[in-house]
């Protein structure tokens, strides 16, 4: 095998230049109305294997398809929304991120090496109709399996099979919350297509759970009991090595007081009632090789008249799927006289500047951009006294420029820096120690902004103050600067973002 990737990568060298090296991605061979596409680059060292190299282009190359899929999805989200039960609206976009794995039939490639600038090119295609037929078939099984599911429930709630039924209820919900996702990917392919429409919908499953279990949560530990029995149900056996992350606000990545407090307390039942076994965020070890954890519980609440609306779901972290869910309710005037805020931090003005910086977002192209912290990249919650340490990796030479954006509404330029050749697959800590205070300036929602491309980056306007370089010009004009002036795709460039949610020690 080797000696035969050996003589493939030497032919390969020797071919011209496809287009879609010389357009940076673009290939008139694969318009994007009938044609999946991705790119991948990989730099080359000296000591580099050959095997690892096309690995690693392939990779990289299917994860740039995944990425420009999960962009179009996004753009669609209000289409599904309008098309989707609208119990589903408030987890839109936790269902897609937990149910992150796309399922592209008839992947083909095509490779490059440029052995002058020592960088090797994987592209990646697939028909778009062959993505499209394969998810409507998966839509149609999954039916017939939630049909079949809810007439076994109805058939052991008129037998008096309380528990039975419960299961098959649970299981149904897990089944229809799988479709969400693969729902969106059909109408983000196809937008004029209606996707097949479930065979039960969640109402109805709602309806016949309720009068199943019929125990209303009056108190905190009443809805982190309640969650938990329905994901203990739902699930054959306890699960080990589960992260629990707080709670998100709506389809934000913004947590709040309540999220923190609530998360200690469904870990509580997970661990007494469940026998679950949980992890802390501190005992993974992110994007080091294999994941300690093997599953991961998130979920989002939102507030609908004078009751908070949650959904829990449990992720499989190997197979990329949602193997459970969990909803309840519960009285905004429990939460209240507990004292704990469960609205982010100025959330109108922070919703607001995510979608300004969707707005002017451009898609990314060529370079592969990874950044996470110590408690990984989702849901991300750091109390005082936590230090947060911040990582990252690039596949290509490129220039490099990290901003900060405070919970005040500051926003501090911290490097430009060009990642030579020798830094380029390696993991880079940025210099900076982050240690949560909130004595001389708000805790809150902040976001962590790093951008990267092959040109060097217009310069930002600053002030020095306190030993940091305070920005002092405004979003719309530092999203241009870090997006660079070309926005045509003719330069390669990726950006990445985290909205970390700071916040005082919870009495």
């Amino acid at each position: 095998m080797r000696i035969f990737l050996g003589c493939w990568l030497l032919t390969s060298s020797l071919l011209a230049q496809p287009d879609w090296v010389k357009e940076k991605g673009v290939s008139a061979r694969f318009p994007s109305e009938k044609y999946l596409t991705g790119l991948g680059i990989v730099t080359w060292h000296k000591d580099s294997s050959e095997a690892g190299i096309v690995r690693q282009a392939y990779a990289a190359a299917q994860k740039d398809l995944v990425e420009q899929v999960r962009v179009q999805i996004k753009s669609a989200s209000e289409s599904f929304k309008q098309q989707t039960d609208q119990s589903f609206s408030a987890s839109y976009q936790a269902l897609v991120t937990a149910n992150s794995q796309l399922e592209v039939v008839g992947l083909q490639k095509e490779t490059y090496h440029d052995r002058k600038k020592k960088l090797f090119y994987t592209w990646v295609y697939a028909l778009r109709s062959d993505v499209i037929a394969n998810y409507q078939r998966k839509l149609t099984q999954a039916n017939q399996q939630l049909r079949d599911r809810f007439t076994q429930a109805q058939h052991y709630a008129d037998n008096g099979q309380k528990a039975e039924a419960e299961q098959q209820l649970l299981q149904c919900r897990t089944l229809l919350t799988q479709q969400a996702p693969w729902r969106a990917v059909l109408l983000s392919l196809q937008p004029s297509a209606t996707p097949e429409e479930p065979s039960v919908i969640l109402p109805k499953i709602e309806d016949a759970l309720r009068q199943l279990i019929s125990k209303p949560a009056n108190s905190l530990d009443d809805l982190a009991y309640g969650l938990v029995y329905q994901l203990k149900q739902s699930l054959d056996a306890p699960l080990q090595r589960v992260v629990v992350s707080p709670m998100l606000y709506r389809e934000s990545e913004m947590a709040s007081t309540f999220s923190y407090f609530f998360r200690d307390r469904l870990e509580r039942e997970l661990i007494q009632y469940a026998d679950w076994q949980t992890m802390r965020l501190d005992d993974v070890q992110f994007n080091q090789g294999s994941p300690t954890m093997r599953y991961s519980l998130r979920g989002t609440y939102e507030v609908s008249g004078d009751q908070l609306h949650l959904s829990l779901f449990v992720k499989d972290v190997f197979a990329q799927q949602v193997i459970s869910m969990a909803t309840a309710r519960l009285n905004l005037q429990v939460v209240e006289s507990a004292q704990l805020a469960y609205m982010p931090v100025r959330y109108d003005q922070n919703v607001a500047e995510q979608q300004q910086m969707e707005t002017y977002a451009v898609a990314d192209n060529g370079i592969d951009l990874e950044v996470w912290t110590n408690k990984g990249e989702d849901a991300l919650v750091f109390t005082e006294g936590e230090r947060m340490n911040v990582f990252f990796r690039v596949n290509m030479p490129c220039h490099v420029r990290f901003v900060y954006h405070l919970a005040d509404g500051r926003r501090v330029h911290f490097f430009d820096q060009y990642l030579e050749a020798n830094q380029v697959g390696k993991v880079q800590e940025v210099p900076y120690d982050f240690i949560c205070d909130c004595t001389d300036a708000p805790c809150g929602i902040e976001t962590l902004q790093i951008n990267a491309q092959e040109e060097s980056f217009v310069p930002l306007a600053t002030q020095d103050m306190g030993g940091y370089r305070f920005i002092t010009e405004d979003l719309g004009s530092i999203l241009q600067k870090n997006r660079g002036m070309k926005q045509d795709g003719s330069v390669y460039r990726a950006e990445q973002r985290l909205v970390i949610t700071t916040m005082k020690n919870p009495s």
